[in-house]
């Protein structure tokens, strides 16, 4: 009797003391805009009935936890106090996550994984309570994918493949297949996501086996969407491994898996789908067209954009319609450079400065430098036309732009590519002038490109940077005499 009255007056030092601390603690409103305008509504809802403790650290939850490892040790299964505190620990975590959701609508993806792990800790130990718990941990693996997507926070997207990785030790296949295979569905995304942004090919390597373990389970004939979504997926991590090989087999196994894709995600049955995976098929035919001689395949890829743009609206889905603008704009430089008249490259032009309207540097930054790279591109193709230096000075001020979100510590890739696009767009400039200025500001960016571009690493990327350096050099030095 003696144990159990010290045993409850431990526990109520413990909760009592989270409480107080909790009900101290409120949620500051976030910096960051949301990302699109129902988001943004939902936001300033939410700000108005946010629960208290949702600013503070994990105490609430660690001091449950305590308390009920206290209980566990005690013996006391059966007793009332047990069901009170379960009680108390249960209510932590819904708070928590109430707290996690609100995050969400207000962008702070962070803040949102470390509500969704409190809220899956405060949960009482127990078979009844470990399918929440993983739904929490869930929740929380998304929340780190979206700081790392949305962000380009390389350490929220690593944690949250770790996360995903966990998950799967944590579910039996056995038992819940398809739950199963849709933690390796998530993995893959994860792995393509950060993938995208790194050197090397292995995390888009894994990522395809992640993806191709999920269809080993999700089957056509058992969940047709499931299917379709991950045959989606699937073709966007081969499209980035194709992107890194100087062949097409893997782009052409990304159309494939795109078609297949296509033949359950009819606009019919689930518009908003089809009008991604016609996105993303677009995406692959333009890879494959830059890479053949025909203009067949760039033509593909603009018919397949401007079908996703019928359910892409900028009213709609806003991001989304930006996304799918900036890749028209791509495929019809494309075409663009492939003709003698400039009236595609124009269109092009057109099309990423409707993409920056909703891409902001604000909302997405990696979105918004991704398009000023390829307006930069779009506007140099015109300069090269043209005689003066107008187009080709917008060029260089919009891949500067780009450089400021696209890092060589966040995307080394990317950012290796923009410095050779400033690089070409520099030297043009300076053939124009009489000056050695901006050679030399080419012959650096050049000089930075191949800091990433190796012959180890990229060997035709590097191949064709040093040979626009050595040109640059000859052009400096002859320029010096």
């Amino acid at each position: 009797m003696k144990r159990r009255s010290f045993v409850y007056f431990v526990i109520a030092i413990v909760v009592g003391a989270a409480t107080l601390w909790s009900a101290a603690l409120y949620l500051s409103p976030s910096q960051k805009e949301p990302a699109d305008r129902v988001s943004a509504n939902l936001a300033d809802k939410a700000s108005a009935n946010v629960p208290p403790g949702c600013s503070g650290d994990s105490i609430g939850a660690s001091a449950s936890g305590a308390a009920l490892d206290i209980l566990s040790e005690a013996d006391l299964p059966t007793d009332p106090g047990v069901a009170a505190l379960k009680a108390e620990a249960q209510n932590r975590a819904d708070t928590s996550a109430r707290c996690a959701k609100i995050a969400l609508l207000q962008s702070q993806y962070a803040d949102a994984a470390k509500h969704f792990a409190q809220a899956a800790a405060a949960l009482p130990p127990g078979e009844e309570y470990d399918r929440a718990r993983l739904l929490y941990l869930d929740q929380e693996a998304s929340a780190l994918m979206s700081q790392g997507s949305q962000f380009g926070d390389n350490a929220a997207a690593a944690s949250g493949i770790t996360r995903y990785r966990k998950l799967l030790e944590m579910k039996s296949r056995e038992r819940a297949p398809l739950d199963w295979a849709e933690t390796q569905n998530n993995l893959g995304n994860s792995l393509t996501r950060l993938g995208a942004r790194e050197s090397g090919t292995t995390r888009l390597e894994e990522a395809v086996d992640a993806y191709r373990a999920a269809l080993s389970e999700r089957t056509r004939e058992r969940v047709p969407l499931q299917w379709a979504e991950t045959q989606n997926n699937l073709g966007l991590a081969l499209w980035r491994l194709g992107e890194r090989e100087s062949g097409t087999a893997r782009l052409e196994q990304a159309v494939e898996a795109y078609r297949a894709a296509l033949t359950e995600r009819v606009r019919e049955r689930v518009p908003p789908q089809w009008a991604e995976t016609q996105n993303n098929l677009g995406i692959a035919l333009w890879r494959l067209g830059e890479r053949e001689r025909g203009t067949v395949r760039l033509e593909e890829a603009v018919e397949a954009y401007r079908a996703a743009l019928t359910e892409r609206t900028r009213e709609r889905v806003p991001l989304q319609w930006a996304t799918t603008q900036n890749n028209l704009g791509l495929a019809l430089r494309s075409l663009g450079a492939r003709e003698n008249a400039t009236a595609k490259l124009e269109e092009a032009v057109a099309a990423f400065r409707e993409a920056l309207k909703e891409s902001t540097r604000e909302r997405v930054p990696l979105g918004w430098a991704n398009h000023q790279s390829n307006l930069g591109a779009a506007l140099q193709s015109l300069g090269e036309r043209d005689s003066g230096t107008a187009l080709l000075e917008e060029a260089v001020a919009a891949y500067r732009e780009a450089l400021k979100e696209r890092t060589r510590e966040r995307a080394p890739l990317d950012w290796a590519a923009t410095q050779y696009a400033l690089g070409t767009a520099l030297t043009r400039l300076g053939e124009r002038e009489s000056g050695t200025a901006r050679l030399e500001e080419a012959v650096e960016a050049y000089r930075a490109a191949l800091t990433e571009r190796t012959p180890e690493r990229a060997p035709q990327q590097w191949g064709i940077t040093q040979k626009n350096l050595d040109a640059a050099l000859k052009l400096l030095e002859e320029r010096r005499r």
